[in-house]
């Protein structure tokens, strides 16, 4: 057992070494990964990480943390003010991954003036960037721009949208723009983002054109797992009830709105849900983590003014985050459940009636429970009896009370039932209240303190443990546990 031990922490010293290594070539490549990307190769990413065990960072790594953000007319004039580029930086160190939205600045540099500022209040994990071609019919041109860490990600390839001539007659006042990531620190490795930044005039068009983007990055790259994110400029005053019903990526199911139509992102008087989220491929969705997809409200969180915060933008920064890869090297070592416990207070009345359990054959004779006795020195101490991967908890306890009567009470299936059905925690997976467990691994093998293992379907699945004093007084209880890894 110690040698064991000891070749675990091992290897475990040797991930976290090869870990710090990984996380310093990519910062030393991030200065080549840059603005002025156009349609861009795939590039290849040496520094992969498969199965991170490291004891340190619990059972998963951190989160990636994403937003998108559309900072009003952001150039020069705006990064002039020592006060909003203090706020900008501020929110912006928030978050690993960050597109920028209406970055109207013909000269190019204020991009590059925000970052340098970042990295001057965080030199240790700095942020770079890459940022599309000056995109838009007219002469007010528009970058998407997206802001991000070399530690945590790094740019496989860009891919700019083109719907035909800017003469009126495409579809887009400005272009959708595409980037590939490798992202060694989240469960889902490669992911895409299309960034867009609809025409409010046009916006029912250009929102109800986007499932034709996503097709298009999708054949591009062979890649499922894509964000579309950005202003949409998708409410009432752009888009009316009549123009959702035509929008195929509202009601596409491919297509997940992780923000919602009531939500208002915008710091304005008006109530809109200009920014979203809109999510397809179903492991770039398993990975978002649930209940952290929210619009940040940066004047409440730093103390502005209803006008301070307008003077920084009239859009408040959306976020969501990516799960962390998983520790699986740590989770193969432990199985975990929830659970319920009943314990009568009454006692058994007959020590003969608890002797059945252990007496008993295993299987119709038993209602299927498989019985040990544990032992107080030289003493029987109980009998704990269980039943695993029970599709119907109640029947199964029924049945338990038909073999072995006058054991549990009426009473104490009632408790558990009441417990099944009003507390989520009891939930199928299948059910979006069933209780999430940031970094809790899918795929780890479930194994009973029997011995016995269970596959991948049996998550979720309960077992059933009724556990009987046999000393005085004889006292029995009802465990039931819902098995999560």
């Amino acid at each position: 057992m110690e040698t064991a031990l000891q070749d675990i922490l091992r290897s475990q010293r040797d991930v976290i070494t090869k870990t710090e290594a990984l996380q310093k070539q990519l910062r030393e490549k991030s200065s080549a990964e840059r603005k002025g990307a156009g349609d861009g190769d795939i590039k290849e990413c040496t520094n992969k990480v498969s199965n991170l065990s490291l004891d340190g960072e619990g059972i998963a790594l951190p989160p990636l943390k994403i937003a998108s953000f559309n900072i009003q007319v952001f150039g020069e004039k705006k990064m002039s003010s020592d006060k909003i580029a203090e706020t900008l930086i501020k929110i912006l160190q928030r978050y690993d991954l960050i597109l920028i939205l209406e970055i109207r600045d013909s000269s190019e540099t204020a991009l590059d003036n925000l970052i340098e500022q970042c990295n001057r209040v965080n030199p240790d994990d700095p942020f770079t960037s890459v940022v599309s071609a000056r995109l838009g019919r007219t002469s007010s041109k528009e970058q998407y721009g997206f802001m991000y860490r070399p530690s945590k990600i790094e740019v496989k390839a860009t891919y700019q949208y083109d719907d035909g001539v800017d003469d009126g007659t495409d579809l887009f006042q400005r272009e959708p723009f595409a980037v590939r990531f490798y992202s060694p620190t989240t469960e889902l490795e490669d992911f895409a983002i299309i960034a867009t930044h609809t025409d409010p005039d046009e916006a029912a068009k250009e929102v109800g054109a986007l499932h034709t983007v996503y097709d298009a990055t999708k054949a591009h790259w062979d890649l499922e797992d894509i964000l579309i994110a950005g202003d949409f400029n998708a409410d009432e005053s752009y888009v009316s009830r009549d123009d959702w019903a035509t929008i195929k990526l509202k009601h596409d199911k491919r297509f997940t709105w992780l923000i919602q139509d009531w939500t208002d992102t915008t710091t304005g008087q008006t109530d809109r849900a200009y920014d979203r989220f809109v999510v397809a491929g179903e492991r770039l969705t398993r990975c978002v983590v649930p209940g952290k997809t929210k619009v940040f409200h940066f004047d409440q969180a730093y103390g502005l003014t209803h006008e301070e915060a307008g003077d920084v933008s009239d859009h408040y920064p959306i976020e969501m985050q990516l799960a962390g890869k998983v520790n699986r090297a740590l989770q193969e070592q432990l199985n975990t459940s929830l659970s319920v416990t009943v314990k009568q207070k009454t006692p058994v009345e007959r020590e003969n009636d608890v002797r059945k359990i252990y007496r008993a054959d295993q299987g119709p004779e038993s209602a299927y429970f498989h019985s040990r006795v544990n032992y107080d020195e030289s003493r029987m101490a109980e009998v704990v009896a269980t039943r695993l991967n029970v599709d119907d908890v109640i029947k199964s306890l029924r049945e338990f009370q038909l073999s072995f009567p006058n054991v549990v009470q009426d009473g104490t299936v009632h408790m558990v039932q009441a417990y099944l059905a009003g507390s989520s925690i009891f939930k199928p997976p299948s059910d979006r209240s069933h209780p999430y467990i940031y970094g809790l691994a899918s795929n780890t093998a479930l194994e009973s303190d029997f011995g016995a293992v269970y596959s991948e379907c049996t998550r979720g699945a309960f077992d059933v443990t009724v556990a009987t004093s046999l000393q005085e007084p004889l006292l029995c209880s009802v465990t039931v546990s819902m098995r999560m890894s």
